[in-house]
């Protein structure tokens, strides 16, 4: 039920919000833009994904210049969204 998804979602984003973790706001967006995707609504999702997608980056930014970076990186397309290299 994609309904009762979108409500699960969006609560879990608001709980992520207020604990300010970014390490999970970007997973829940991710399956927030999955399901926009599934309704029909394509910019809701493009919105998501490109957030989700910002998140990322600026957390692979932040581990370094080792290979922690990619790897981390390289998790993000599996879940639906691509990091930019």
């Amino acid at each position: 039920d994609l309904v009762a998804a979108q409500a699960a979602l969006l609560e879990a984003l608001a709980i992520t919000d207020r604990l300010g973790s970014k390490r999970m706001r970007w997973r829940i967006l991710a399956s927030l833009a999955t399901v926009a995707r599934a309704t029909g609504d394509g910019a809701r999702a493009a919105t998501m994904e490109a957030e989700a997608r910002s998140i990322v980056d600026s957390i692979a930014a932040s581990l370094g210049p080792d290979d922690l970076a990619e790897r981390f990186r390289a998790t993000a397309p599996a879940l639906g969204v691509a990091a930019r290299g």
